[in-house]
């Protein structure tokens, strides 16, 4: 509780034990959200993927943590999230989320956020979408290709387009068009760096 206090008065950035504390908590309150979830691993799945969404803020003592759900077309669970900024008006969060067989976890700080697919520390995001490997090879990147929509290129093919959360006009609208087949690593590429940037702008955290 002291430690929380000077973070929030003093603005400090969390200790490696205050994070993992923090992915604790935050797997606890989404766990019965997360039995729910229905397995989906194919491709082709991944387009029942809406950007339709349940969530709310828990209080803690000294900030909030944000839990949510995300569904197919058909109002299935496919993927639950939590959220925590750590300093007011900064940019120092934690981001947890998890489909049936996955977890993605995203430590964000200043203009990059370091990622985890299944607790493997893989590299890093930046907020211009760029995502590199720990060895700092280009894997991936986000662009923008319509007013609507974001080209996703994972090594040097377009694989996919993702629907712009902020831009969303309809009930249940499908968040991903699949162009490319995929192995199984390149698809938990496009799902880290989909999910990173689908919670921060569904929620306008970002």
């Amino acid at each position: 509780m002291i430690e929380d206090f000077l973070r929030v008065t003093l603005k400090m950035a969390p200790t490696q034990r205050r994070i993992q504390k923090d992915l604790a908590t935050i797997s606890r309150e989404t766990s019965e959200w997360k039995e729910q979830l229905i397995p989906w691993e194919k491709e082709n799945e991944m387009e029942l993927f809406s950007l339709n969404q349940q969530n709310k803020w828990i209080k803690q003592t000294w900030d909030r943590i944000l839990k949510g759900v995300f569904y197919s077309i058909y109002n299935e669970p496919m993927l639950v999230y939590g959220y925590k900024n750590y300093i007011r008006g900064s940019r120092n969060f934690l981001i947890y989320a998890a489909t049936q067989s996955h977890d993605f976890i995203f430590r964000g700080k200043k203009s990059k956020a370091q990622f985890f697919i299944d607790r493997e520390h893989v590299g890093h995001i930046t907020d211009d979408g760029l995502m590199y490997s720990n060895r700092k090879r280009l894997l991936g990147r986000r662009n923008d290709f319509t007013p609507d929509h974001y080209s996703v290129v994972i090594w040097d093919r377009e694989v996919a387009h993702l629907m712009k959360a902020q831009r969303v006009d309809r009930v249940n609208p499908r968040a991903f068009e699949i162009m490319e087949t995929m192995n199984d690593r390149e698809q938990l590429l496009l799902m880290a760096i989909s999910f990173y940037t689908i919670i921060l702008e569904a929620n306008k955290l970002d």
